[in-house]
């Protein structure tokens, strides 16, 4: 568990669209400052049998002022929609761990493979 404190998390964005052949794109922001290396967990919604492999991760840092330009453009509507049970977890190897910028990330493709996270990323099974 985190013994660290948070000092900041702060100006958080995210935008979602359905592209076409059932792609998807997802941009999340936020600023935050802590005293130690900490986790996040961001739900993608996915069809069922998407692996790991099927996500790409990419760096839009350069890109700083893609959320202002986004208001600038367009409104964003969100449709939020329900998972599913989680399905029963088949032994697989541990999820990929890419840099993403300032950040590491991994893509679980459903509840179930939470369990297949980085150690350094896992969560007590209650949570």
């Amino acid at each position: 568990m985190f013994s660290g404190s948070v000092r900041l998390v702060s100006n958080s964005h995210l935008f979602a669209r359905a592209c076409a052949a059932g792609r998807q794109v997802l941009v999340y922001s936020m600023l935050m400052d802590a005293d130690a290396d900490l986790a996040m967990i961001l739900p993608l919604p996915v069809e069922t049998g998407i692996d790991q492999t099927d996500v790409n991760f990419i760096d839009l840092s350069p890109y700083a002022d893609f959320f202002e330009d986004l208001e600038k453009a367009v409104t964003i509507w969100c449709d939020c929609r329900s998972f599913g049970a989680p399905q029963a977890a088949t032994p697989k190897p541990t999820l990929l761990v890419l840099n993403v910028g300032s950040f590491e990330a991994s893509f679980a493709p459903t509840l179930a493979d939470l369990g297949r996270l980085d150690s350094r990323f896992r969560l007590e099974p209650e949570v």
